[in-house]
């Protein structure tokens, strides 16, 4: 580690250097050899090299394929297994060459390797069933025995990780773990403990128990005579990583990088902040000497590599607060560190991992927003935008995409829904859409419908057919009510309007309808889209998270479909937009410009499997090569066209909100509707007591 002097060196040259808003690269003729730095000419401190040689480090983009489910070290060679590769294979095996040794139609839920060869854990679907089994394949792909588990246990099994240690194998199975033998003879099974998150670990060619506790990680070591677990040590909170020649396991926490040794003593290795590195979703840890390692992070593998000192550059630090995980946001940032040679970015979660509570967390947060810790950005993933919104304390990006030579609004898929009170302050890099879907023969081509409509359809149909499945007064209340906030709310007047004869329309209708709550006695399980196509319901729920849904639906139907959303007023799109981890600008924040370098990067140069993860790039230039590529791709469930990508552009124009939503309003609305749904009151009479309630809280919010 570091000395103190060094410590307190390197920090007053980084605050010296933002005071002049001037960022510097420590470079060869600003170093002197006695390790005195020179800015400007003038001597500010003096370095001294730790004795280790200096643990900075710099994430550099591996060598590795795209995709990756899993890394396995089979000797002094790296192999990985790929998902969602080309043509009808799900999975494949491939050596550090790039070469595709194996490849399987079913599913790989965990690997190991063994002295052997890989030992994976594949799933495939037969017969409508599920069959789990464990192969192991030798460095050429060949594979040496094949262990069915369907076989060897009647009821089958469900194994989410596997370990391999002195010629038997480890599985976990939710909260048990089996130990076979590697000709598939049962050793022995322990129950795991109840409480908290378990997992395995390997270290020192032994496999242990990894539990999640309140604070921290308890460790556990397996008394296989016994059949049971015995503890060892705790460690601090944290994520675990299998161990390496001199540490049993690797520890990440958000402050560093520890080595945890035999009994539970650890040490520093890497200080994160001190190499500008923030590592978020780190999947694997693959030491490849005491002091390299390759990260598996979010399906990509990365170089983590010790760097010189004097190689590191002064970068800006940015925060971006949060109440919560952010593992979307914790990728992105991840990568633009690694990369960005100005800025440094660094996720501060206001609930400390769960220490405080909601409330809490955002009245710090509140508290932070006047003073000199103020944020740099916002992520709104539990927390209303609105009142920041209302009190200046997010910067409208439409500034930024006005006067950027490489981005504009044209360059967001999701530009109209993404204005809200005048201006776009609310930006992510991916997004999924929710609409409701009916047959095109009775709607026709439009995106919308009316109240009037719905109620009309409901009257005359049949009593066998549901309108919406699982819909009750309330939900229906709630849906409409959403999309009118913006009409009756004026925040900038501080008044609102709900006493009206449009509201007192919305009122009547939700009282109006059929309910149809879900009965767990009689169930229905057919697809929606199915259900319309027969005639059994009018219009189905549709959650689009690929860019392919709306042609799978009507796929499904085996017909034209309309994508109407729900209900409104005046008929317009009834559908929304979701964005992930909405993120605004904090107009205080004197780095506003670095704000927007970032937001830059996010949207630009991300280089996620948008698709594998269930979501769709806001950023059209790269939603366009997605939609190339789905034209020629044979693993998704439909043939996709020129005709199914103009329908779902067409769909995503016609929305016009983000369904970030005034909850403390919505639930006025719901209170006091259930007066109306009781019978209690008339719809006027609730429609005046909403007016006055939301008029109250519109007045604070000023």
């Amino acid at each position: 580690m570091k000395k103190c002097r060094f410590l307190m060196a390197y920090l007053i040259v980084a605050l010296l250097l933002a005071a002049c808003n001037n960022q510097a690269v420590l470079t060869s003729e600003e170093l002197s050899a006695d390790g005195t730095i020179f800015v400007n000419d003038h001597q500010i401190a003096v370095l001294e090299e730790s004795d280790s040689g200096g643990n900075y480090y710099a994430l550099q983009d591996g060598m590795g394929p795209a995709n990756i489910r899993f890394a396995v070290v089979l000797g002094n060679s790296i192999y990985y297994i790929v998902m969602t590769p080309e043509d009808i294979t799900r999975y494949k095996l491939q050596n550090d060459s790039s070469e595709v040794i194996y490849a399987t139609n079913g599913m790989v839920v965990a690997a190991t390797a063994s002295e052997n060869g890989i030992w994976t854990c594949e799933v495939s679907r037969n017969d409508g069933k599920n069959n789990m089994y464990l192969n192991l394949i030798a460095h050429n792909g060949e594979i040496l025995r094949t262990l069915d588990l369907d076989t060897l246990y009647e009821n089958g099994l469900y194994v989410s990780s596997i370990r391999y240690a002195s010629g038997m194998l480890y599985l976990f199975c939710r909260d048990t773990l089996i130990i076979l033998s590697d000709v598939g003879e049962q050793v022995c099974s322990i129950k795991l403990p109840e409480m908290g998150n378990s997992y395995l670990l390997s270290g020192h060619g032994e496999v242990y128990i990894a539990q999640t506790s309140d604070n921290g990680n308890d460790i556990f070591a397996l008394d296989i005579p016994s059949s049971s677990l015995v503890m060892r040590f705790s460690t601090e909170k944290g994520n675990l990583y299998d161990g390496h020649d001199d540490y049993l396991f690797f520890l990440k926490t958000n402050y560093c990088l520890r080595g945890v040794q035999n009994d539970g003593a650890s040490e520093e290795l890497i200080i994160w902040e001190e190499s500008y590195l923030s590592i978020g979703n780190l999947e694997q840890l693959i030491p490849q000497s005491e002091r390299e390692f390759k990260c598996l992070i979010d399906s990509v593998i990365y170089e983590l590599i010790p760097v010189e000192y004097n190689d590191v550059k002064l970068k800006t630090r940015l925060t971006i607060a949060a109440i919560g995980s952010t593992e979307a946001s914790q990728a992105s940032v991840s990568r633009f560190n690694s990369k960005n040679e100005d800025y440094y970015i660094e996720i501060v979660d206001y609930s400390v991992d769960g220490g405080f509570t909601h409330e809490q967390a955002i009245s710090k947060l509140n508290v932070d927003l006047i003073t000199e810790n103020c944020p740099d950005m916002i992520i709104f993933n539990n927390l209303s935008p609105y009142l920041y919104i209302r009190k200046g304390h997010l910067v409208d990006m439409n500034s930024y995409l006005e006067n950027d030579d490489e981005i504009n609004e044209d360059d967001l898929v999701i530009s109209n829904a993404l204005e809200m009170s005048g201006g776009i302050y609310l930006i992510s890099d991916r997004f999924f859409y929710e609409t409701v879907a009916g047959l095109r023969s009775d709607f026709g081509e439009r995106y919308g419908w009316t109240l009037s409509e719905y109620l009309e359809i409901e009257r005359t149909m049949p009593t066998y057919v549901e309108t919406l499945y699982n819909t009750t007064k309330n939900q229906f209340l709630r849906k409409i009510s959403a999309r009118y906030l913006g009409k009756a709310i004026n925040w900038e007047t501080g008044s609102c309007d709900f006493n009206n004869d449009e509201f007192i329309e919305i009122l009547e209708a939700s009282n109006r309808i059929k309910e149809s709550p879900e009965d767990l006695n009689n169930m229905d399980f057919t697809y929606g889209a199915v259900r319309v196509s027969n005639g059994t319901l009018v219009a189905a729920a549709v959650w689009g998270d690929s860019i392919w849904k709306l042609a799978f639906e009507e796929k499904m139907a085996g017909c034209e479909l309309s994508f109407i959303g729900w209900p409104t007023v005046d008929g317009s799109s009834g559908s929304d937009i979701h964005i992930s981890e909405p993120l605004g600008i904090v107009s205080q924040s004197s780095n506003a410009d670095g704000c927007w370098e970032y937001i830059k990067f996010m949207l630009m140069e991300s280089n996620e499997n948008f698709e594998a993860q269930g979501a769709i790039p806001i950023y059209l230039p790269v939603l366009k090569n997605l939609i190339e590529n789905l034209k020629s791709d044979k693993t998704i469930p439909i043939a996709f066209t020129d005709a199914d990508a103009e329908e779902f552009y067409d769909l995503l124009s016609a929305i016009e909100n983000i369904a970030i939503y005034d909850e403390t309003v919505l639930e006025i609305i719901s209170v006091e509707g259930a007066a109306l749904f009781n019978g209690d009151k008339s719809a006027s009479e609730v429609a005046k007591i909403i007016q006055s309630r939301v008029s109250i809280y519109v007045a604070e919010q000023r």
